[in-house]
C-alpha cells in the first residue's frame, strides 16, 4: 500500500533500468524529449549512451548493487533489464528474478509510487520457455493496484533480439524452423513501443497491456520477409 507522500511524488520522474539497452537507451530520449525527469539505472554509470550524457545515472547491478539514492523522489520505475545471455539457468534466475525483486523491494523502501515492468508476450501460464516463465514469475511480484507489466511484442529496431535475428539470417547458410515455422508472432516498432509506454503512464494504467500490431504473421513468413529485405 503507497501513502500519500509516495503519491505526491512529481510524475515525470523516472527511473529506468537497462537504460543503455536496446529499449532502455531509446526509452531515455523518448520520455527526456517529452519533458520527463530521467534517471538511468546502470552497470557502469560512466557508460551513458551518445547524447544522453546530462542525464542522471546511477548504478544498478542486480542482484548484488543497487544504489538506493538513484530512487529517491521517483514517482514511477521502468523495469527494462532483463539479462538473456547466461549459460547458466541459476545465475539467470539469481538476476532476473532474485534481482527484479530486490529492486522492487528497494522502489517500495524509498516510496516510488508504481513500478511498470518491461515484460512479454511469451509470459503466460502455458510458457514453455524459461524467458517466458520467468518474465511471468516477476510480473507476480507487482501490485495490480499499482503498478504494470507491459507486454511488447517483437520490437522492430536497430538492436535487440529482432536484429540479432536479421543479422543470422543475413550470415547463415539455412535457419532452422522449429515446428516448421508456423508458430504466430506479433511485431512493434520501436518509437511505437516507447510512445505506448508515455501513454500508459500519462494514463496511470496499471495490471497488464500487451503492445503489438493486431494481425499476427508465421515466422516462416517473417524470415521471409526479412530475406527479401536483405536481397537474400
Amino acid at each position: 500500500m503507497m501513502n500519500a507522500e509516495s503519491r505526491a511524488h512529481n510524475t515525470r520522474v523516472v527511473a529506468i533500468s537497462g537504460a543503455t539497452g536496446f529499449l532502455g537507451s531509446a526509452l531515455c530520449r523518448h520520455l527526456a524529449s517529452h519533458g520527463y525527469h530521467v534517471r538511468g539505472l546502470v552497470r557502469n554509470p560512466a557508460s551513458a549512451p551518445r547524447g544522453l550524457e546530462k542525464l542522471e545515472w546511477y548504478c544498478c547491478s542486480l542482484p548484488d548493487r543497487i544504489d538506493r539514492a538513484a530512487l529517491e523522489g521517483v514517482h514511477t520505475l521502468i523495469h527494462c533489464a532483463y539479462e538473456t545471455k547466461f549459460v547458466c539457468a541459476s545465475r539467470s534466475r539469481e538476476v532476473n528474478v532474485e534481482g527484479s525483486n530486490m529492486l522492487f523491494e528497494s522502489c517500495r523502501a524509498a516510496g516510488v509510487t508504481r513500478i511498470a515492468f518491461i515484460s512479454s508476450m511469451s509470459a503466460h501460464d502455458a510458457a514453455i520457455s524459461a524467458y517466458g516463465q520467468t518474465k511471468l514469475e516477476v510480473e507476480a511480484m507487482l501490485d495490480p493496484e499499482w503498478d504494470i507489466a507491459i507486454r511488447p511484442g517483437l520490437i522492430i529496431g536497430e538492436g535487440g533480439v529482432f536484429w540479432r535475428m536479421a543479422e543470422m539470417i543475413r550470415t547463415m547458410p539455412f535457419i532452422p524452423l522449429f515446428f516448421g515455422g508456423r508458430q504466430s508472432i506479433q511485431t512493434i516498432a520501436l518509437p511505437d513501443v516507447c510512445k505506448a509506454i508515455r501513454l500508459v503512464l500519462e494514463k496511470e494504467l496499471t495490471g497488464i497491456i500487451k503492445l503489438a500490431t493486431p494481425k499476427a504473421v508465421p515466422i516462416r513468413g517473417f524470415y521471409h520477409s526479412i530475406a527479401d529485405h536483405q536481397n537474400k
